[in-house]
């Protein structure tokens, strides 16, 4: 079931919320009718009347970062830390919530629904938490203490989930594609062409081509746009980092002592109880199997036939051990009462009574300072680094025009670099970075010869700061002709060289298709698919424009990403069949399936009332 969900339970970032089912959700069963909404304050967007709040917003954007990062890296911090990049970063997120609010209204519209048995279903035959071909309870209760996420949270992401798996099915049934259309559109996507072409290199003919000064002259002065000197500079910097300061950083076993005696209560073991449980619908089924175990009848036997909860009763109603703090109030407060092997009186949560059973304990322990001495000391050191580290920032913002370029860089305890001349188009690696540029080359840094803000640098492996100095800056400006000479007079022979091969080549193509004889030489045969030809766009789709060959082959010219005039010779097409397109059936049914999502929604927005909070979303993009 999980597998034929909505495309968004698929995601990234729902694996890791699905992998985190909450314990009270088994405890107190699921609402799946819901808001998912923290509130209506400071609202982001309101869809016909409903907020998408700032809780909600942060959160979707927090998931789209992750998603994201896990595919570009540290790339996708240099592209979000541009202000405008950023606002359109965080419209798409807003504009994705709103598309999710407008189908779960639409959704309601229609009386879909799904039950908390569902629910459970999914979970109990989910992978993550299957154990030698079983579902293993334990499993499942190391995952929700680790994960910690709210039950109704995650019961609402897997009811919509499953919501919009039936929306799009639904859809799916309204919109179906014939035989006919099948094998129309398998004769075309699935087409292969079996081709052959002959290259004419630009770069050999533009060496052919002969050029005389004035014509030279003449293409200088029509193009001197494309003629300029580029600006050129010299940057001085330093950078540094915690661990530059953390050489300077000395804790002492006083300073250690002190810390572990005021925080003796953070260093011990927490205890841990190994809980069981008979989940009952009414306080009368409760009673019954209370006054069973008084009578002495086993207690995971009853749960097997008697708890509601179906996850935990195959296992006697076990729940694996938690740590305080994973189940709701009244139920640990009852269990917070019980030694190892009693079990408590009836306990209502959530609509439900539970008898609690606690199989064992495991108790506090105050470790040694000894124990610790090192993981003190490594805090302290991080500490005090941190507290180093932004102090020095400040200082050497403060003494920018009182202390030179190197003095300021010994404050940090680093030295300062310099850079041979470059160019905006040639920049050396140490400064290649979104970051750096974005001061480098904002407004009139690099003839002011000042001392940039900090520029930080943090990865999430490193926080790292630098500061720079334009030393020295040429700014651009036009070429003279005999500093352009040599580069027009290239340009001048391309262009020669491209109008010359495209006659020649259209020549050739007008003498093949009469049976004349060309000296020309053909590339071995090869075959092209449509639907995934690995040919350049302009190749493929001249090729796949080409008509079929009747009494022998067609001919094209073309011509190739690199600039090269190509003459194609076209030699059979064969159109895709039925049998093909089965293999891609499913792919297309998915393709269309988002296609009429998106008209759905399109439709939906159109008749929709949104309102958007846009002073609070451009705070929401200088906040990421």
């Amino acid at each position: 079931m999980i597998e034929k969900m909505h495309e968004k339970t698929n995601s990234f970032a729902f694996k890791l919320i699905f992998t985190a089912v909450s314990l009270s959700f088994v405890l107190g069963g699921v609402s799946v009718g819901g808001s998912l909404l923290y509130g209506d304050d400071n609202a982001v967007a309101k869809v016909n009347g409903e907020s998408i709040d700032q809780q909600t917003f942060s959160a979707a954007r927090s998931r789209e970062q992750n998603i994201l990062l896990s595919q570009m890296g540290e790339d996708f911090w240099k592209i979000v830390d541009n202000p405008e990049t950023a606002k359109q970063f965080n419209q798409g997120v807003l504009n994705k919530l709103i598309d999710e609010r407008l189908l779960r209204q639409y959704m309601t519209d229609l009386k879909l629904g799904v039950t908390a048995d569902q629910i459970k279903s999914a979970i109990v035959h989910d992978a993550s938490f299957q154990k030698d071909g079983r579902f293993s309870n334990e499993l499942y209760q190391m995952v929700l203490r680790q994960n910690n996420i709210s039950a109704d949270r995650f019961a609402s992401i897997v009811a919509e989930g499953i919501l919009s798996s039936q929306l799009e099915e639904g859809l799916a049934s309204t919109h179906f594609m014939t035989p006919v259309q099948q094998e129309a559109l398998a004769k075309f996507s699935l087409q292969s062409r079996e081709y052959r072409a002959a290259i004419l290199p630009l770069a050999e003919a533009a060496q052919k081509q002969s050029v005389t000064d004035a014509e030279v002259q003449a293409y200088f002065e029509a193009n001197q746009a494309k003629f300029a000197e580029p600006e050129k500079l010299s940057v001085e910097y330093f950078s540094f980092t915690p661990a530059d300061v953390a050489k300077n950083i000395k804790v002492s076993d006083e300073q250690i002592k002190n810390y572990y005696e005021i925080n003796k209560a953070r260093f011990v073991t927490q205890g841990e109880a190994r809980l069981a449980h008979i989940q009952l619908a009414n306080a009368e089924a409760a009673k019954e199997v209370e006054a069973a175990l008084q009578a002495g009848q086993d207690f995971a036997e009853l749960a097997k036939i008697k708890s509601a909860d179906p996850l935990s009763a195959n296992q006697g109603g076990d729940l694996g051990w938690a740590k305080p703090g994973v189940f709701p109030s009244a139920f640990e407060q009852a269990a917070n009462n019980l030694q190892a092997g009693q079990f408590s009186q009836p306990v209502q949560v959530d609509g439900a009574f539970h008898i609690i059973k606690v199989l064992e304990r495991k108790p506090t322990t105050a470790l040694s300072l000894d124990e610790v001495k090192a993981q003190i000391k490594d805090r302290l050191t991080q500490e005090e680094t941190a507290a180093k580290y932004s102090e020095i920032i400040g200082e050497i913002s403060n003494k920018a025009n009182q202390l030179s370029l190197a003095e300021l860089a010994q404050l940090a305890g680093v030295e300062v670099q310099k850079n041979e001349q470059f160019t905006p188009d040639n920049l050396p690696q140490a400064l290649d970075n979104e970051k750096i540029t974005n001061v480098l080359f904002a407004k009139d840094f690099r003839t002011t010869g000042e001392l940039s803000e900090a520029i930080d640098l943090s990865t999430a492996a490193e926080a790292r700061s630098m500061f720079l100095k334009v030393s020295q800056f040429e700014a651009s400006r036009p070429q003279t002709f005999e500093e352009a000479k040599a580069q027009a007079e290239s340009a001048l022979k391309q262009d020669k060289a491209e109008k010359a091969l495209t006659a020649q080549a259209q020549d050739m193509v007008e003498k093949l298709t009469k049976g004349e004889s060309v000296s020309i030489s053909f590339s071995p045969k090869a075959t092209s698919r449509y639907a995934d030809s690995a040919l350049s766009p302009v190749l493929a789709q001249d090729l796949f424009a080409m008509p079929k060959p009747l009494n022998g082959p067609s001919y094209k010219a073309s011509r190739a990403a690199n600039g090269d005039v190509v003459v194609l010779a076209l030699d059979s097409v064969t159109d895709g069949s039925l049998a093909d397109f089965q293999q891609v059936a499913q792919a297309v049914e998915w393709a269309e399936r988002a296609d009429l999502t998106r008209v759905v929604v399109q439709d939906l927005r159109e008749r929709a009332s949104i309102d958007i909070n846009e002073e609070l979303l451009d705070q929401q993009s200088t906040s990421h």
